[in-house]
């Protein structure tokens, strides 16, 4: 039995599917393809400064060797919510394109929404 993911995680692996494999319809699909989508962990807690609060996203995935790309604050975006790319690593091995990702979704600091 896989684990459910939490709202702000399944929009976060979301965003990924649609950023590293921008030819499948949704999350199932790019699972089912052959050496499609993995979501290998996810780790989130609640985060917070004076000024933001949110979660904190520590998640490895990887997809087949050849779509990496950039992962960024601005490639990854989720409406309504401010996302901050702390680090982004890729290592490839053989035809595996491993990603450790670190990121923060911080809620709307005038309305303290996280979305």
């Amino acid at each position: 039995m896989k684990p459910q993911l939490g709202t702000s995680q399944a929009r976060l692996v979301r965003a990924l599917v649609a950023l590293l494999t921008p030819e499948s319809e949704d999350m199932l699909t790019a699972a089912r393809e052959p050496g499609g989508f993995v979501l290998e962990a996810i780790d989130t807690v609640p985060w917070a400064t004076l000024t933001f609060a949110g979660e904190h996203h520590r998640l490895v995935c990887h997809v087949p060797a050849g779509r990496q790309t950039t992962v960024d604050s601005d490639a990854l975006h989720l409406p309504g919510v401010m996302v901050a790319v702390r680090s982004a690593v890729w290592r490839v091995d053989g035809s595996v394109a491993r990603l450790t990702l670190d990121v923060l979704t911080l809620r709307d600091p005038l309305t303290n929404v996280l979305r």
